[in-house]
């Protein structure tokens, strides 16, 4: 079993243009488009010059800075 995951930042980008690129991530088109960056690693920290909404699947985690760890075996998935 793993113990990094992938981790999509949505950055630059417009509302028309996320309303339109969202959708592609269904199929994983998403990692295409200039905005969209993928990063894979155990702890990633995201910071930015004002706070911005963290959200992990549609849901708000916290405003930046936050730093976000993996924690092997912490879901068990049946």
């Amino acid at each position: 079993m793993m113990d990094f995951s992938t981790f999509a930042s949505v950055h630059s980008i417009t509302k028309r243009d996320l309303l339109r690129t969202f959708p592609k991530a269904y199929k994983g088109k998403h990692i295409f488009h200039p905005g969209v960056a993928m990063i894979k690693g155990k702890q990633v920290e995201v910071t930015s010059e004002l706070p911005v909404i963290v959200q992990s699947d549609g849901e708000v985690l916290a405003k930046t800075p936050v730093n976000v760890t993996i924690r092997k075996d912490a879901l068990l998935i049946v």
